[in-house]
C-alpha cells in the first residue's frame, strides 16, 4: 500500500492542477462520444473514474488504455495480483481482468503508457496469465 503521506501529497497536486483548469472542464458519461470516433469506456478501479478511450478510423480500431494495467511481467503473468498504486485495489483487479480478457478475445489494438515504446500492441491469452505482443512501428514524418 501507498503510505498516507504520499497519497495527501499525490491528493494536493491533482486538486491543485484542477483548480487550475476547471474553467475548462467538461463532463461526460461513460459510453459518451467524446468527439467523433472516439468513445469513452469505463475502466475504474485505479481511479475512480478511470477511463479508457476506444478510438475508431475507418475500419481500424484503437484503445488508449490510461493505467489500466501496468507492465508486462506485474499483471499480464500475475493478473490475480493486487496493484498497491489502484485507490480501489479489489475493483482494480476485477476491473484489469476483464478488459484483459475482453482484449485478448478482440485482438484490438492498445496504447499502453507503462509499455516499453511505443507501448502500442496486442494482448493475448495464455492460460492463467495473458502476453503482450508488441505492434511494429515505424517513425514515418509524412
Amino acid at each position: 500500500m501507498v503510505d498516507d503521506k504520499i497519497k495527501q501529497s499525490l491528493i494536493q497536486g491533482a486538486q491543485q492542477t484542477l483548480n487550475l483548469i476547471k474553467n475548462k472542464i467538461k463532463f461526460f458519461e461513460f459510453g459518451a462520444e467524446i468527439i467523433p470516433g472516439i468513445l469513452a469506456t469505463e475502466t475504474t478501479g485505479h481511479t475512480p473514474g478511470h477511463t479508457s478511450y476506444l478510438i475508431t478510423s475507418e475500419q481500424k480500431k484503437l484503445i488508449a488504455t490510461g493505467d489500466i494495467f501496468y507492465s508486462d511481467p506485474l499483471n499480464l503473468k500475475h493478473p490475480d495480483w493486487e496493484v498497491a498504486f489502484d485507490a480501489d485495489t479489489a475493483k482494480g483487479l476485477t476491473t484489469r481482468n476483464k478488459f484483459l480478457n475482453e482484449v485478448s478475445e478482440s485482438r484490438v489494438e492498445l496504447l499502453v503508457p507503462h509499455m516499453p515504446f511505443p507501448g502500442l500492441g496486442h494482448v493475448s491469452a495464455e492460460a492463467d496469465r495473458y502476453a503482450w505482443s508488441p505492434s511494429w512501428w515505424k517513425f514515418d514524418p509524412a
